[in-house]
């Protein structure tokens, strides 16, 4: 307890900060972990992950919401695994070489800008997929992988979170009906679908994919690059030029590793940007085509205006 400029935990075992005020570096070092109740950080406070082994984030030392202006530093080439969804109000810095993870089903999001010059990545499995929201700006010279896991026997909507990936996200592809994995993207102004084969075509931001794996078991599609980020998308990204039943329909997908708000006619999105849509967005769940009215606010089929990440959806002009 007690109020510190700096405090280090470190050596080993676990170490009881209950009542402690932290107001400027929170070091947590060696194999050292942390007990107790969650210390009160100042205003410029930093917590910093610098263990001498792999380490696994507590809701002690980061609690749900991080305030403190110098954010989250990831300083452990053993890694760090972010085992707790957590808003942290300043910047998330991932020092050379680091390895930072955000397990499945836990959400972080970062309040100011985020330098990567290690090894982030977003795992997903059967138990859901990890996302990471940044209200900055990314740079760095580091790797970011996005993972989504997809089961077998159906089809999926889907799309890429990184602004530089390639169909090879999905592993290999297949060109015959009913066998193999089976990746397809819609062309509006050819009212069709088109087969994906080439692990090395690339994959657009917000280009919608469908696909279905036949043969095997669930897989994992894996998503390599710079993460996308900002704004995306333009004025003139949709068409209708297409000559048919299905003219100004088109599939695109949310091209964040998290989820959007589509929001509502009376209650919008800042930053969402509408241009002579259609009032119905409509994306795959399960057997059924689920639909979310924008004007009303009203889904069905359990459509709801929150779009998971990597998800594509239908929206027509």
């Amino acid at each position: 307890s007690g109020t510190y400029g700096n405090l280090t935990l470190s050596v080993s075992g676990a170490k009881t900060v209950t009542g402690a005020t932290i107001n400027g570096i929170l070091s947590v070092e060696g194999t050292a972990t942390t007990t107790g109740s969650s210390p009160t950080y100042g205003a410029s406070s930093t917590l910093q992950y610098k263990g001498s082994s792999a380490q696994t984030t507590s809701s002690v030392e980061l609690p749900a919401t991080f305030i403190g202006s110098g954010g989250l530093i990831i300083d452990n080439l053993s890694g760090v695994i972010l085992a707790n969804t957590t808003s942290v109000t300043g910047p998330l810095q991932i020092i050379l070489s680091a390895i930072f993870d955000i397990n499945p089903g836990i959400f972080l999001t970062v309040g100011g800008s985020t330098t990567n010059n290690g090894t982030f990545t977003i795992n997903s499995d059967a138990t859901g997929t990890g996302s990471f929201i940044d209200n900055g700006t990314i740079s760095g010279s580091g790797t970011a992988t996005v993972e989504k896991y997809l089961t077998n026997a159906r089809y999926w909507y889907v799309g890429s979170p990184i602004s530089n990936a390639t169909a090879s996200s999905f592993g290999a592809l297949s060109g015959t009906a009913s066998t193999g994995r089976r990746l397809f993207y819609w062309t509006e102004n050819g009212q069709s679908w088109s087969n994906v084969t080439n692990g090395g075509d690339a994959m657009p931001v917000m280009r919608g994919y469908s696909i279905k794996e036949f043969t095997t078991g669930p897989f994992t599609a894996t998503f390599t690059g710079a993460l996308n980020t900002g704004s995306q998308g333009s004025s003139s990204n949709l068409t209708r030029s297409g000559a048919g039943s299905y003219n100004g329909l088109n599939l695109i997908s949310n091209p964040y590793p998290s989820a959007i708000d589509w929001g509502s006619q009376s209650v919008p999105t800042p930053g969402l940007t509408r241009t002579n849509l259609a009032s119905s967005v409509w994306y795959r769940s399960a057997a059924l085509l689920a639909t979310y009215n924008w004007t009303s606010g009203v889904g069905q089929n359990g459509g709801q205006q929150i779009i998971p990440a990597m998800q594509s959806f239908w929206v027509c002009v």
